[in-house]
């Protein structure tokens, strides 16, 4: 067995492909503010870096919590269902759990992400899910969800720092 303590996942873009949906969303929320949509490669770039940062490199920051609550809307009403599990991902995770704890971390909203999880029947994998709240405040990045899970499991059962995370490639830039 290896001498791997714990399994951290980011849910969009590896265990999920959530990009339709999250087009969409982006899409529902520049047409209800009334603003031109950027392209569709721009939007692209606006998956993975928190809504904040997407939405503030193109509204004006008097519209970024409204943009913020009309994406969140869609994305729960419409968004999460428009979303897709990648292929054989409930075959590695079956596995992964027999030998790990298994955690969720991701940038995007906690209920959000149990929600998903619970509709893609993956739920049950994983020890924990972490996510964005707004009392995260607007920098808050995989990294600090991940360190954050750390740090709350090592208040009940220390654990050894020999973990492997999982992620996309904007993740990976908060990986020190």
């Amino acid at each position: 067995m290896s001498s791997l303590s714990a399994i951290f996942f980011d849910l969009d873009g590896t265990l999920v492909d959530s990009s339709i949906g999250i087009h969409n969303g982006f899409t529902y929320t520049f047409e209800q503010l009334g603003v031109p949509s950027p392209d569709a490669k721009t939007i692209r770039g606006f998956m993975g870096p928190p809504l904040e940062t997407s939405f503030a490199s193109c509204l004006p920051t008097e519209q970024i919590e409204l943009a913020i609550q009309l994406y969140r809307s869609y994305y729960k009403e419409k968004g999460v269902y428009e979303a897709q599990l990648f292929p054989q991902i409930k075959e590695l995770l079956t596995e992964l759990a027999q030998q790990y704890p298994l955690y969720i971390t991701t940038t995007k909203n906690t209920p959000t992400a149990v929600h998903m999880t619970a509709n893609f029947e993956i739920d049950h994998f994983f020890d924990g899910i972490y996510g964005s709240s707004p009392q995260a405040g607007r920098s808050s990045t995989s990294r600090h969800f991940t360190s954050t899970t750390i740090e709350n499991l090592n208040k009940n059962t220390p654990i050894k720092l020999e973990c492997f995370l999982t992620c996309d490639c904007f993740d990976l830039s908060f990986i020190s």
